[in-house]
């Protein structure tokens, strides 16, 4: 079932609580039409989540 967040920030701290307590790798996708800020959402995210290292992978 999908989860919908309307900022980054409680997207973020849902994905530290859940990737916290996830017993296997923790995926995230983001899907919608192009131009809507699916990269830039990817980056907020990243830094927020301490993954920033892991953001040069998202396009």
């Amino acid at each position: 079932m999908p989860l919908h967040f309307s900022d980054g920030d409680t997207f973020a701290r849902q994905i530290r609580f859940s990737a916290a307590t996830a017993d296997r790798p923790y995926l995230i996708a983001l899907d919608g039409r192009s131009g809507v800020g699916k990269s830039s959402l990817a980056a907020v995210i990243a830094s927020r989540c301490a993954l920033a290292s892991e953001a040069a992978s998202v396009r």
